[in-house]
């Protein structure tokens, strides 16, 4: 290792794979983040059209993150993926997107969800809206 080449060599190359470690981790970062994001902002059914873009390992880190949290949820006795933010209405207009049939909603009521516009509890919405089914009509 007396040859100045060969030590800068080795330097750069070690250089190469710290900088290349830590945008693989950098990128990973990333992808677990966007995970989590789908399961706060989705719902903790992971959605059809993300699915085919996950990895198995993605796929098992969605179902252990969504039992970890469900988990929390029941041990504090509090759902933790409803209201994140402060409601304005307590009632909402909903437009329903697809003809699902008669579902049981948080307060108990049974609603028949066909592609309409209802006026329903903002907390009853949520569950639907992180599904997919439906939309909130602005004001």
């Amino acid at each position: 290792l007396k040859d100045p080449t060969v030590t800068a060599s080795i330097a750069v190359s070690n250089e190469i794979i710290q900088r290349n470690k830590r945008m693989a981790l950098a990128y990973l970062y990333e992808r677990v983040k966007r995970i989590e994001d789908v399961w706060w902002t989705r719902s903790s059914v992971l959605p059809e059209d993300v699915r085919p873009n996950l990895s198995r390992s993605e796929k098992e880190y969605f179902e252990g993150y969504d039992e970890l949290m469900d988990s929390y949820s029941r041990t504090m006795d509090v759902d933790i993926a409803s209201d994140l933010l402060p409601p304005e209405d307590f009632m909402v207009e909903v437009r329903i997107l697809k003809d699902c049939g008669e579902i049981v909603l948080k307060s108990g009521q049974f609603v028949n969800l066909k592609k309409s516009t209802i006026f329903m509890r903002r907390s009853d919405a949520e569950g639907i809206i992180q599904q997919g089914l439906a939309v909130i009509l602005d004001k």
